[in-house]
């Protein structure tokens, strides 16, 4: 599931539970798996964001979810 593929509360916790059972299963192309580097990419994801946020609330927040396990 994509970030783009969220449209509402529900998709948004389907990506979640999606993303929980990645990272225990040993979260293949996670950068950050450790709370405080997700964190940590989270904030310089938003901190880099140059673009409007995404006008669907539910869409922007899986792309942060999904950009801070991956975001260097």
């Amino acid at each position: 599931m994509t970030a783009d593929e969220v449209h509402d509360k529900e998709g948004f916790i389907k990506l979640l539970a999606l993303m929980r059972e990645e990272l225990r299963t040993g979260a293949e192309g996670w950068e950050n798996k450790r709370v405080d580097d997700f964190l940590e990419a989270m904030s310089a994801w938003v901190d880099d964001w140059q673009w409007p946020a995404d006008t669907n609330p539910w869409t922007h927040a899986a792309k942060l979810m999904q950009a801070a396990a991956s975001y260097e």
